[in-house]
């Protein structure tokens, strides 16, 4: 597939992640003419969502989950963290004082923003390249957040979750590239023959088995 990064192609390794925006942290906001809008501004870990308790105020959607009751305050991250419900309920208010409307139909505004988002996102980026996502993939959900958050497709949740992208880390084969710069008047058959087996050599080089020295044990 052809990557490019900023309207430049690339001729990399690389995984094809399109990047939709929104996470948990995503902060709710009405604009000037009265539109909700949620993300792409995030709140991200520091200070967090408001009920994280970090100082941060501003109204996300892992606050709009707690208020609807979708997430247990006393369980958050394994009971690693406790959520502050009022500190949610509160930033909730900002979006309902804008929006003229209750805490609750606030709090499910935000949700449903999100998930339009989220919908669209994958609808962009997979019917851009004629896949037809109600019927030739299955959408695994990869992070706690998603998972109350499930478009209306065919949906895989692992119990863990929250953990899968870790383990992709942990799993996944690690790989090196080699490269050489070769200037324009220096394309001939013979120079770009001596590069690639400089390169071979250099991986042969970086593949082999360092010897253990007796101070290594």
């Amino acid at each position: 597939m052809d990557r490019k990064i900023a309207g430049h192609r690339i001729a990399l390794g690389s995984l094809d992640i399109a990047s939709i925006g929104a996470g948990g942290g995503s902060i709710a906001r009405v604009d000037a003419g009265g539109i909700l809008h949620v993300g792409p501004e995030s709140a991200g870990a520091a200070p967090g969502p408001a009920c994280y308790g970090q100082g941060g105020a501003e109204p996300t959607v892992t606050d709009a989950n707690l208020v609807l009751g979708y997430l247990d305050p006393a369980n958050f991250l394994g009971g690693a963290r406790r959520l502050d419900e009022s500190l949610a309920a509160r930033a909730v208010d900002r979006i309902a004082a804008g929006l003229g409307i209750d805490r609750l139909a606030a709090a499910r505004g935000i949700h449903r923003v999100i998930n339009t988002n989220m919908a669209e996102g994958v609808r962009l980026e997979s019917v851009r390249r004629g896949v037809d996502p109600r019927a030739d993939v299955c959408n695994i959900v990869g992070d706690r957040e998603r998972r109350v958050h499930p478009a209306r497709a065919e949906i895989a949740m692992p119990d863990d979750a929250e953990r899968s992208a870790g383990w992709e880390i942990v799993a996944t084969r690690g790989t090196r590239g080699y490269g050489e710069p070769l200037p324009s008047h220096a394309h001939s058959v013979d120079r770009i023959r001596a590069a690639i087996s400089d390169l071979r050599l250099a991986s042969h080089r970086e593949r082999k088995p360092r010897h253990r020295t007796a101070a290594e044990g």
